[in-house]
């Protein structure tokens, strides 16, 4: 869900991807993925597509 400044949901907008940076950690178990650093989101409004998008 796509969320305004004023905290309320945008008519008609759809989240496609979301990216988070990442890292591989090795572990007991074998190598884990972790995610290491702020994300990013493409979205629809509309016809319009945003990209890098920074999360919250």
């Amino acid at each position: 869900m796509v969320i305004d400044a004023d905290g309320l949901p945008v008519a008609n907008s759809h989240v496609i991807e979301i990216v988070f940076l990442g890292d591989t950690i090795d572990t007991m178990l074998g190598p884990v993925n972790t995610i290491v650093g702020p994300g990013v989101a493409k979205i629809l409004v509309g016809d319009m597509t945003l990209r890098g998008v920074p999360l919250c």
